[in-house]
This record gives C-alpha cells, structure tokens and sequence, in this order.
C-alpha cells in the first residue's frame, strides 16, 4: 500500500506521469534563486511521478515562493511597503501569502496566477503536522498537479512581466 493512503483520495484514475514543459526563466536575475527554482522544478516532478504529493506541494511552494522572492527584492522600499508593520520581516521571515500578497498589489502576477493564488497560500502550510490533522487541507496527487501547474503559470506570469515592462517598470517605481 501507498504510504500516503492516509492523505490521498482515490487518484488511481489519474495518469502516472504529468507532462509539462520546464518554465524559462531567464527573466531571473538572481543566479541563485534561478538555481533553486530550477531544482524545485525537477524534483516537484519527480515527486510526481513517485505518487508522492505532499513533497510535490511543498516543492510547488517553495519554486513560487522562490520566483515572487527574486521580482520582489528587486524593490526592496516598495516591497517593504506592502508589508506594514511587518516590513522588517522581507525578505528573511516572509511568508508566501505576504509575498503573493505584495506582488498582486504590484500587479506583477496576472489573473491566471492570482485565481490560485488563495490555494498556493494555503497549500504551502502542509508541512505543519496541525494543519494536516485538523483536516483543512487535503494533500492528494489530483491537488498536487493543480498547484505545480499553478507554479508553472507563476513563472510564466512572471516572464511575461519582464517581456512587457512591468517587472522594469516596478524596479524603478
């Protein structure tokens, strides 16, 4: 049996591989950043592959919360802005819905991305063991493939912020 039978539903209709092209990103200035997207990237799909969703949609998590950290420090006042009190908290203690938060403000992600933004917010908490037992997040490999997709659609979102001037336009604001 799966070792994961306790937090997945039946996904045994489900395809055993998912498909989708490695998202360009080029638009990364940071080497580093770019460097740790590109491995969530390969190792989300691997845990994909391996029916293994909850290390998917914690790769998922941390690929977005990696690509709107990278656009976000390239306006560190602004950013810091959208922060409030908290701003002393970018870019060491920031979460991800603060960083999805910042970034719909800075109209830097599109619609596409910001319709999943609520879940990518919520998902990347399934590394807390309450959040899990309390039952308000379900971890199966149908919602995993759902957000690696939306991490796909975040980095294009954001490739297509610097192809049309926004992310420029938000470096200099």
């Amino acid at each position: 049996a799966n070792h994961n039978d306790e937090l997945e539903t039946d996904d045994s209709d489900l395809p055993a591989r998912i498909h989708f092209d490695m998202p360009d990103l080029a638009w990364m200035k940071d080497a580093a950043l770019r460097n740790i997207v590109t491995i969530d990237f390969e190792e989300m799909l691997a845990c994909l592959d391996a029916r293994a969703p909850k290390a998917a949609l914690l790769l998922a998590g941390s690929a977005c919360e990696a690509m709107l950290l990278e656009v976000l420090e390239r306006n560190t006042v602004i950013t810091k802005t959208r922060f409030g009190r908290k701003a002393d908290a970018f870019p060491e203690r920031a979460s991800l819905e603060q960083l999805v938060d910042a970034a719909l403000a800075e109209r830097l992600m599109t619609a596409a991305s910001s319709d999943f933004a609520p879940e990518m917010r919520k998902y990347r908490d399934v590394i807390h063991p309450h959040r899990l037992r309390r039952g308000d997040i379900k971890v199966n490999l149908a919602t995993a493939r759902l957000l690696a997709n939306a991490a796909v659609v975040l980095a294009g979102d954001l490739a297509e912020a610097a192809v049309d001037g926004r992310l420029a336009a938000f470096e200099v604001k």
